[in-house]
């Protein structure tokens, strides 16, 4: 069993979630929301540069580690420094309901994207 020191989630991050909201016409849109405002341990796994059809390509893997919380998925994000991150899976700690290790990879913003392509669509 991992000793988790509570003193090392210093990090503030954002979940998020998709919820279902009303655009200006009134037809439901699905929309991402703000899930919750947390405290994280946060830990780089991984870092990587490479360059595919001319292109720099760089993959980052992170794990954060926060207090147990229901509800949280592999189809959520999390925000930290500005950066999101999508969710590749969800560890409650030895199945104690203290703690979730969330591991996730970096994921390209829309708005910087040449060609707009989503990972959660």
């Amino acid at each position: 069993m991992r000793m988790i020191n509570i003193g090392d989630m210093n990090k503030k991050i954002e979940i998020y979630g998709f919820g279902w909201d009303k655009d200006e016409l009134g037809q439901k849109i699905r929309k991402e929301k703000l899930i919750a405002r947390v405290w994280a341990k946060v830990r780089l796994i991984r870092s990587s540069e490479s360059i595919k059809l001319l292109k720099n390509e760089a993959t980052e893997e992170m794990q954060f580690t926060i207090r147990y919380r229901k509800g949280i998925d592999k189809n959520m994000k999390i925000r930290y420094k500005d950066q999101m991150y999508g969710i590749d899976s969800v560890e409650n700690e030895n199945e104690a309901d203290r703690f979730l290790i969330l591991h996730a990879e970096a994921v390209e913003d829309e708005n910087k994207s040449e060609n707009n392509i989503c990972r959660y669509v």
